[in-house]
């Protein structure tokens, strides 16, 4: 009797966990917005690329600006593992946490070469430029 429970209690569980979005695309960023998820790549700390705050950061904005076609892609911020996840155009760790509400980050990147990661908050209202070296 208990087997055959179980084996009644299986679809169920399955049609639970399609239910709850256990197989969809869609997920909610630490900053609380609805985000796609990136295209399914494996995550190890090797992939990871450690990214910091440049000791001339005016002189190195004044760099990545002054290219003629950069392009800003928006990425998904974990704010609590201090990650941004860009997908296919890499996982990045910032050496200094984004402290602040409604924290956004963007890969900036120049035709395929990524330059820089920038986040920005509402509150206070910031933007931190992270180099991509």
């Amino acid at each position: 009797m208990q087997r055959l429970a179980f084996v009644l209690s299986v679809p169920f569980l399955v049609l639970l966990l399609v239910a709850c979005n256990g197989g969809g695309e869609e997920k909610t960023s630490a900053t609380g917005t609805a985000a796609t998820t990136p295209s399914a790549t494996a995550i190890t700390e090797e992939s990871i690329k450690r990214v910091s705050v440049p000791a001339n950061v005016g002189k190195f904005e004044q760099e990545v600006l002054a290219k003629a076609s950069i392009r800003e892609k928006l990425c998904i911020f974990l704010q609590t593992e201090s990650v941004v996840d860009c997908g296919g155009d890499g996982v990045y760790m910032l050496t200094t946490p984004v402290e602040g509400t409604s924290a956004r980050c963007n890969l900036l990147s120049d035709e395929s070469k990524p330059l820089a990661i920038s986040c920005t908050t509402q509150d206070p209202e910031q933007r931190i430029l992270y180099a991509i070296k």
